[in-house]
Order: C-alpha cells, then structure tokens, then sequence
C-alpha cells in the first residue's frame, strides 16, 4: 500500500497548524516582528507524538541563503513544546522577512519580521534565560568555526600539537590567521578553564578523554558528579556527533516495506541532506547516472530501521547513491 502525504497549512500572524498521517501541529511565535537582541518565543502543541520522534526547527534568513539557527529536541509527554531563540549574532545580519520551519512527520512553516537596532540603543536587563539562550548561540557560532574545515581539528591530536605548530611553523600560523581572522589558536582547538585544576589537560587528545568517559565507568562517574548536567563534549568544546534522527528510521521502513516509492524517499533524504538534518561526513560528489537503486540498499534500510545494522552502514548506503548519482544535493 502506498502512503500519501497529506498537509494543510494555515498561516495567520506566527500561528500555524499542520495536520500529517493524522497527527496536527498547532504552533506560533509570541510576536510578528523582533528586533535585535529581542527573544523569539516558540510555541506548540502535538496532539499526537511518537516515541523518539524529534521536533526540528530551522530559522532561514530573508534571502533563504543561510540557516540562521537549527535545533532538535523532543515535545514534552502531553506534546506541547516551548523553545526560545535570541534574534542576535553575526548571523543576524539582513532585515527582512525571516522563515521559521517546523518539522514533525511534514514540514510546515511560518514567517516573522526582523529589523536590526543600534546597540547603543537602551534595552531592559538581560533576564538569565536569555543569558543562557546567548551563550548556547555564541556556543553553536564557535562550533560552525571550529569545524569549517574537514578534519581540522582533528580530535585524535591534542591542543598542544596546535599550540606547538603555531608557534614553531610559520607558514601553518599563517594559513591559521587567514583562516580565522580574530580568533586566536588558543580560542579555537585549546580547553576552557574548568574548576577542576588540570582538567582537561592541554597535552591530551579529545578522543582520548572521549574513549574514556565511554570505557571507563569510574571515569564516567567522576565526571558526571563534577559536571553536573554537561556532556563530555561540552566540556572540552569538541563538536558532539551529528546522529541521523531516529524518525528517519520510520521513512526507512515505510520505503523498505514498498509503503512508499523510490521517488518519495530520495527526494526525502535529498531534501534532509541538503537542509542539514541528514549531515554526512566526506559525502562524495554526484555522478551522472540513470542506474536503479540497488536491492541490497533497501536492505540495508530495512536493517536499519530494525536495528539490525550500525547507523555507519546505513550512511555508507546513502553515499553509494550519492556517488552513482541516484542522490543529488
């Protein structure tokens, strides 16, 4: 049997209702129009959820030429959600009309207005939830810098490999300065300061203290009593791992089972790809080719949507498509 999708949308001043395979998402933002340093309060409701199924948000920039934020989180039990984001940042650099996406079994959409202010300009004191919204935007702004470049850093060598080939190798600071301009080494791959002493110590890898906090369950232990509430990752500012969300397994299965065609799920994982949902280390270039979609790649989905196989042998899937050009992004 062959599933359709079907979704209706309703736009009204930041409100919108979407319905999809019989689930409605009911959401809007708390006002039309923001200006800078202003909070954008997101609300919604589902009336149905599915277990580890995430709600994704993208906010694209008036010439739909850069994504302005990305998050993924789960709908509370009773399927309302809540989430604020701070309209400021370098990459809040065009006035104009901003697209705010939603996704959660369909995509659905509404818009607000943006217009930048002076800084001199007098605002109400900073409230601590917007602290912590500006803090985790200059987090994931540090992040995008700080893996710009494939494989730099490169998590299996320490911050004073860096620090030793800055000041030591000539042309590499001066490869480093062009690259990033107004950001120092120590900034970019060195570890903050924590309030324990020597910890993270500059002269071990990330992977190592990763491996460990995996492996090591006194370790693990110990560093989840001192960092109460924080991932490894946050802690030594290391990018965590992107994982394909696990709806995406529903799409696999509905494909594997024939529930939907070739066409439906190609332009899905295109679309997911290019929209950053899906992100793939080292993807390949497309090739020209007319070649059916091999037998063993429906397999290899309907493995995975059963967790028989890694999430790894799935990507390498989806990279074959890409490189015989049956996936285009």
């Amino acid at each position: 049997m062959k599933l359709i999708p079907i979704i209706i949308v309703l736009v009204c001043v930041g409100f919108v209702t979407s319905s999809a395979f019989g689930v409605t998402v009911t959401f809007s933002t708390d006002k039309s129009s923001y200006s800078s340093g202003e909070s954008i309060k997101l609300t919604g409701t589902i009336t149905q959820t599915s277990d580890g199924q995430f709600v994704i948000v993208q906010i694209i920039n008036p010439s739909d030429s850069d994504l302005i934020a990305a998050d993924q989180f789960l709908p509370n039990s009773d399927g309302t959600f809540s989430k604020t984001y701070l309209a400021d940042g370098p990459k809040w650099s065009q006035e104009g009309t901003y697209t705010l996406k939603i996704f959660y079994g369909e995509w659905s959409e509404t818009t607000f207005e943006f217009k930048k202010t002076s800084t001199t300009q007098t605002s109400p004191k900073q409230s601590l939830e917007d602290k912590k919204i500006d803090e985790q935007n200059k987090l994931i702004q540090f992040y995008n810098e700080k893996t710009m470049i494939p494989g730099f850093p490169d998590l299996n060598n320490s911050p004073n490999y860096y620090f030793e080939r800055y000041n030591n190798e000539p042309a590499y600071k001066a490869w480093f300065d062009k690259t990033f301009p107004g950001l120092s080494i120590k900034d970019l791959v060195g570890y903050p300061t924590t309030h324990v002493q020597g910890f993270p110590d500059q002269d071990k890898a990330p992977q190592y203290y990763i491996t460990r906090y995996k492996t090591d369950s006194e370790f693990k232990k110990w560093f989840d009593s001192q960092f109460k509430g924080k991932t490894i990752y946050q802690v030594l500012q290391v990018p965590q791992p992107v994982q394909i969300p696990s709806w995406i397994k529903e799409s696999a299965s509905w494909w594997s089972s024939e529930q939907i065609d070739d066409k439906t799920f190609i332009a899905s994982i295109e679309f997911m790809i290019k929209q950053k949902i899906i992100i793939i280390r080292n993807l390949p270039s497309s090739q020209e080719s007319s070649e059916d979609i091999p037998e063993w790649v429906r397999n290899n989905a309907e493995w995975w949507s059963s967790g028989k196989i890694t999430e790894d042998d799935f990507v390498n899937a989806i990279k074959y498509l890409v490189q015989h050009g049956i996936i285009r992004v």
